[in-house]
């Protein structure tokens, strides 16, 4: 499934990029679109896998899911954000930078609870 979603994704980015190259140096929302989309069937997939198994990975996963979400809004509306005055211009980067940082926090307590030297001898344990 992996294989084929990346895939997909290089056929239908690459596609867009012959069939219009000058958007390669342009801020492309179809390419944050699409990109983000098969990052998230992949995430929610895993979520899914984990319903009856061990859950590795699982504030990562969720991390994951919730970034992309925000970010992927933020960014399709870039262009949208680039009219407006000099006062709102940057809001929807600081409110990205917050995210940002919520996501590295997902990831932090990810590693400590799957990393930490209680998890390891529990795991050498089990």
């Amino acid at each position: 499934m992996v294989n084929r979603a990346l895939s997909f994704g290089l056929i239908l980015i690459g596609g867009q990029y012959l069939y219009e190259p000058s958007d390669f140096l342009k801020f492309n929302r179809f390419e944050i679109f699409i990109t983000s989309f098969i990052v998230i069937v992949l995430a929610v997939t895993h979520l899914y896998n984990m319903l009856d198994k061990k859950k590795e990975f699982y504030f990562l996963t969720i991390g994951i899911l919730f970034y992309l979400f925000s970010s992927t809004v933020i960014f399709l509306s870039g262009n949208l954000m680039a009219m407006l005055s000099g006062k709102y211009r940057y809001f929807t980067w600081i409110i990205n930078s917050v995210l940002v940082i919520l996501y590295h926090l997902f990831i932090l307590y990810e590693w400590k609870v799957s990393f930490s030297k209680k998890a390891i001898q529990q795991k050498n344990r089990d």
